[in-house]
């Protein structure tokens, strides 16, 4: 079996490299997130300082972990952002091996991992998202990380390996705040677990580990701001943009009300302002609040931003088909499969906490990518299923 995987896998960089050098425009200007992300990296090893901007001061409005990691690409080969493509397209190559070592564990059949594989690999966004100077491939290359060692720290009781969990869910956590509540999520969800006296000591292990991994970036924060910010501030705008009438209508930042825009406020005070008038918003208006998070849902699992006519694009009629394609194959491999446990109950309940965290915040497409490679550890069974019953018909 492991010969085929490391085939598959090197058919997979090939088709990448081919993609990237033949099917991938040069990039020349970057827009959205990814200035943000190459000017912080830039401004480090020019400056020395982790800025947005020469002239401002240090900034809390990112996470570290992906500046950093353009940092080191930029000192090794330079400005070059065709290396950060080739180096995302191999951190994908390395998530897969160590998915398929994910579902190896968690299933008896040696078919499964590689459908698994191939489910990954025919997830065309990913290979997209490789080609883009944004966080998605680092930080679904290192959930898989995570999951790897959670879930072989729980089937066979390691505690060196519920260290590693712990420790790559901080690096993950360091890469984008989304996951900084995790481990208190999934402790609550042990309790429901079979195992549970294990799996709650597990996994406050995991929670002081990830914490403490965060731990210095937050005690720089406090330095910067006087204030305790864990990991970034920018929640602001994602809850006020989840309360907004106009929600679906391009740039939440265009949308900001005048009076909160004219006030000159900081990183932070913007956050608190925002939040402050998201919340008004849902008083005045609940109904609204309650419709746009049900639009966070549907655009955080098919990229469609409900009242706006120009999401409607071929790229997102693909990721719509694929994401139903898997989650179809999910409810078949959740109720056909017969060696279920605590692991997989832990790894719904990451995916379960992903859906409701965009559905109370503001979310995108893309938001849902780092949470593929869990949908396919599950899809990979239900096709298994699928094609064991088609076999079973033939005969």
């Amino acid at each position: 079996m492991n010969n085929k995987i490391y085939v598959l896998l090197v058919v997979f960089f090939l088709v990448g490299f081919i993609y990237q050098q033949y099917f991938v425009p040069e990039i020349k200007e970057l827009s959205g997130d990814a200035v943000t992300y190459d000017s912080i990296a830039k401004n480090l090893i020019e400056n020395g300082q982790y800025s947005l901007e020469t002239d401002e001061g240090p900034t809390v409005r990112r996470a570290p972990l992906y500046p950093i990691f353009l940092t080191i690409i930029y000192l090794l080969f330079g400005y070059n952002y065709y290396i950060v493509q080739i180096v995302q397209l191999f951190l994908l190559i390395v998530g897969g091996y160590v998915l398929t070592r994910s579902i190896k564990l968690l299933s008896p059949h040696k078919a499964i991992p590689i459908l698994g594989l191939l489910l990954y690999m025919t997830y065309f966004p990913l290979l997209y998202y490789t080609s883009l100077i944004l966080t998605e491939i680092l930080f679904t290359t290192l959930m898989i990380i995570f999951s790897y060692y959670l879930i072989k720290s729980i089937q066979f009781e390691n505690q060196k390996d519920l260290i590693k969990s712990g420790l790559i869910l901080g690096l993950v956590t360091l890469c984008k705040p989304v996951t900084l509540l995790l481990p208190i999520f999934i402790i609550i969800v042990s309790f429901f677990l079979k195992n549970r006296k294990f799996e709650i000591k597990s996994l406050l292990l995991v929670a002081l580990i990830c914490y403490l991994t965060i731990l210095p970036w937050s005690i720089r924060n406090f330095i910067v701001t006087s204030e305790f910010v864990p990991i970034t501030s920018g929640s602001g705008i994602e809850f006020w943009m989840t309360t907004d009438r106009d929600m679906s209508m391009g740039n939440p930042w265009s949308r900001v009300p005048q009076h909160i825009k004219e006030r000159n406020l900081s990183e932070l005070e913007m956050d608190s302002a925002l939040i402050e008038e998201g919340i008004k918003n849902i008083i005045n208006d609940p109904i609204i609040y309650f419709r746009n998070m049900n639009y966070n849902f549907i655009r955080f699992w098919t990229n469609i931003r409900i009242g706006n006519p120009n999401s409607a694009t071929n790229s997102t009629l693909v990721f719509l088909t694929l994401n139903l394609s898997l989650i179809a194959l999910l409810i078949i491999g959740v109720f056909k499969n017969n060696y279920f446990t605590d692991s997989h109950i832990i790894l719904l309940s990451i995916v379960l906490y992903f859906s409701l965290l965009y559905t109370v915040f503001g979310a995108t497409g893309r938001f849902s990518i780092p949470i593929i490679p869990y949908l396919i550890i599950f899809s990979s069974y239900g096709l298994y299923r699928i094609f064991l019953q088609m076999s079973h018909n033939t005969k």
